[in-house]
């Protein structure tokens, strides 16, 4: 009899959401690296960081991006906080303490759609959940955009600064939602008006001369 098929992403080490002493003790072994650079909570400069090879690890759907069908993201993340899965993940051990990430990858012209992960950022290696997706991303160089910033607004900043989306590069075709806990828990009192609600992580790369 031929074994089952394993779910797109879904990693040979998965763990269930019961047994998160065991993830716990295997997550300890996979040390995060300290990554210069890296965005804070209440922070206001733009920046460029390098990000190591990492996995992000969560709970996945395809959203369509236009037309009446569209879905907005938001519905995935109901509920979702205070379920048992994600106080598994934020067991894991994470590359940006203290955040969660809204993913967004694998557009399909077809379908107009696109994959969304309400996810952690681990370093590689670490075990996925079971009934999780993960996928690995490569070592890149990302631009993290101010509060309030649009994606699109965070591609402008980084062109003045001599850097290219890194897109075309294979595992490097996301963009993602960064949200911090302790900016959402204790906002400062008088914030910008911030429309997106996250900071925005863009991979990129120095601009080739013409």
């Amino acid at each position: 009899m031929s074994e089952p098929l394993k779910k797109p992403n879904q990693a040979p080490e998965s763990y269930t959401p019961k047994e998160v002493p065991e993830i716990v003790r295997l997550a300890e072994q996979v040390r995060p690296p300290a990554i210069d650079g890296m965005p804070t909570p209440y922070s206001e400069e733009f920046r460029i960081f390098h990000l190591p090879a990492s996995r992000a690890i969560g709970i996945e759907e395809s959203i369509k991006l236009h037309g009446a069908g569209r879905l907005p993201a938001q519905p995935l993340w109901v509920g979702l906080t205070d379920s048992e899965i994600w106080q598994t993940l934020r067991s894991l051990p994470q590359l940006i303490p203290g955040t969660s990430l809204g993913w967004t990858c694998d557009y399909v012209a077809e379908t107009d759609s696109f994959s969304y992960i309400a996810c952690v950022l681990c370093p590689v290696g670490t075990p996925v959940p079971e009934g999780c997706q993960f996928r690995d991303i490569p070592p890149t160089e990302v631009a993290a955009g101010l509060w309030g910033d649009t994606m699109s607004k965070v591609v402008k900043r980084m062109k003045k600064q001599g850097y290219v989306t890194n897109w075309d590069a294979e595992g490097c075709g996301w963009n993602t939602e960064l949200y911090f806990d302790e900016y959402h828990s204790n906002p400062p009192p008088s914030p910008k008006p911030n429309k997106e609600g996250c900071r925005w992580l863009v991979p990129c790369k120095k601009e080739e001369p013409k």
